[in-house]
């Protein structure tokens, strides 16, 4: 936390540790988790044969959209400082990780013939519950944090208006 910022706006503190999480960390997991998915299991390739072109293709495609829509994530919590960018925060943070989860599940199932079930069935469940608590968490972060009303105002208009009377 910043303890020498009175104002307590700007990307610091817990704000500044989410950054790092969108920006750095959770571009890197995608990477890790795309690659031991698809090459570490030697036999997936067989089993997958016929489409395993297709299905390598779609899952690196969703992972270079995915690391994109992070790394937009970031240059709006630095560039674009208006409540429009917290909600667009937050409609990203449930899009990367539930919508990510349900569309790379939907689209695999697709490609390789399979019924969606079956692949949501293989899912870990801690990779269903991930994506919940961490957006739960953040959501209510970006909702009820002073810093992040500070940094970015629900109505900055109105507080233009009223700067010349003061």
């Amino acid at each position: 936390m910043a303890f020498n910022d009175p104002g307590g706006d700007g990307v610091a503190g817990w704000l500044a540790f989410f950054v790092v999480v969108i920006g750095l960390l959770s571009p890197l997991r995608i990477l890790i988790s795309v690659y031991s998915g698809l090459y570490g299991d030697p036999a997936a390739a067989s089993f997958f044969a016929e489409v395993w072109t297709r299905l390598q293709a779609f899952e690196w495609t969703m992972a270079a959209l995915s690391i994109a829509g992070c790394w937009y994530i970031v240059w709006r919590l630095f560039n674009v400082q208006r409540w429009s960018t917290v909600r667009v925060t937050i409609v990203g943070i449930w899009l990367l990780g539930v919508g990510l989860l349900l569309v790379d599940s939907l689209g695999a199932a697709l490609i390789a013939g399979i019924s969606p079930g079956v692949v949501m069935a293989e899912i870990p469940p801690q990779e269903l519950v991930q994506p919940l608590i961490f957006g739960s968490i953040w959501t209510a972060y970006f909702l009820l944090s002073k810093r992040v009303a500070n940094t970015y105002p629900r109505h900055p208009e109105h507080e233009e208006l009223r700067e010349p009377f003061e």
